[in-house]
């Protein structure tokens, strides 16, 4: 799936299995009520993330296999555009510190350490870390991964089970690696 914001310039491809979820109500109701013949558990997933801000996320997405789903949750990305001056600015590995640093403050596990970066297709620096944390009695794992485009930073957050983590995370590496910036 490619996903263009024309807003802050950049697009990116998102693998097959994940799945759009439109922020107008009745869109997203349709929506629901489709892939729920398949998977009854997609409704409860998608209703977490129905009073989004547009303007700051740009996008979500749910993972459609159902083998993924637990406890009514689903692995998901979010795209997210934050509009800060210094963030905006500061070199990538001085913003993936901070972004570390903030997280270490608010009592969440940091896995990586130090600069990890993702191979870039079109040359844009991207930078990920990867979080741990435990939501409803399941170990949770994260990767953060981010850009900066259009005076924003884009922050991309890939949220899984720590059980399949690996076949999640494969699919950031890739979306990592394909975003490209346009004027």
């Amino acid at each position: 799936m490619l996903f263009v914001d024309y807003d802050n310039k950049y697009r990116l491809v998102l693998s097959a299995e994940w799945v759009a979820i439109p922020f107008d109500q009745e869109e997203l109701g349709a929506l629901v009520k489709e892939l729920s013949k398949d998977n009854p558990q997609f409704e409860d997933a998608a209703a977490a993330f129905k009073n989004l801000d547009p303007d700051m996320f740009r996008l979500v997405a749910l993972n459609q296999n159902p083998d993924y789903f637990q406890n009514g949750a689903a692995p998901n990305v979010t795209i997210s555009a934050i509009d800060n001056d210094v963030l905006a600015a500061m070199p990538l590995s001085f913003v993936t510190g901070a972004l570390e640093q903030s997280f270490k403050d608010g009592g969440t596990k940091v896995v990586t350490t130090g600069v990890n970066t993702i191979d870039n297709q079109h040359g844009v620096e991207v930078e990920f870390l990867e979080i741990e944390q435990e939501v409803n009695g399941i170990k949770i794992a994260q990767r953060v991964i981010v850009f900066q485009a259009n005076k924003k930073l884009i922050m991309i957050t890939f949220t899984s089970p720590e059980s399949i983590k690996t076949d999640i995370f494969t699919s950031s590496d890739l979306t990592g690696g394909s975003i490209e910036l346009f004027e």
